[in-house]
């Protein structure tokens, strides 16, 4: 293996390139250290910029596309939820010794389970619970 070391050496001329033999009374080290091969001759130490290659211009291109791509994909799948549908209602006043179960059976159309149509008339009055008292006006919704 040989390399290439710039020496002051007289019979060569001042920094003219002579061929030594590792091994020949050199380490590879000795070579190296005193060899511009490990220094370019165009770095300023201490500058810490980096210059990039077409080759890495082109990846960071191509990475910096692939996350905004799948940045404006990911936000086309949110949506919003919107208010529910108007339900029409009307008002009604508890007679004595109705419940809420009995007005929920006498609205609910057919095939209607009668347990959706209680939650639903609870969630329209601010009901807490099923409790309701004679002369109480409440909104059941209207049937159709």
């Amino acid at each position: 293996m040989s390399a290439i070391a710039w020496d002051n050496h007289p019979a060569l001329g001042a920094g003219a390139p002579r061929r030594r033999r590792v091994g020949q009374g050199t380490s590879s080290a000795a070579v190296m250290r005193g060899s511009r091969v490990d220094a370019p001759s165009n770095a300023s130490a201490g500058t810490g910029s980096v210059r990039l290659t077409r080759r890495g211009r082109a990846v960071v291109i191509v990475l910096a596309s692939i996350l905004a791509l799948g940045a404006g994909l990911s936000a086309q799948r949110a949506m919003a939820d919107g208010p529910a549908d108007a339900v029409p209602v009307v008002a009604r006043t508890v007679a004595a010794g109705e419940t809420l179960w009995a007005i929920a059976g006498e609205v609910a159309g057919p095939g209607q389970d009668i347990r959706d149509v209680v939650d639903r008339i609870a969630e329209v009055n601010g009901l807490d619970g099923v409790e309701l008292q004679a002369g109480q006006q409440i909104l059941v919704p209207a049937q159709s």
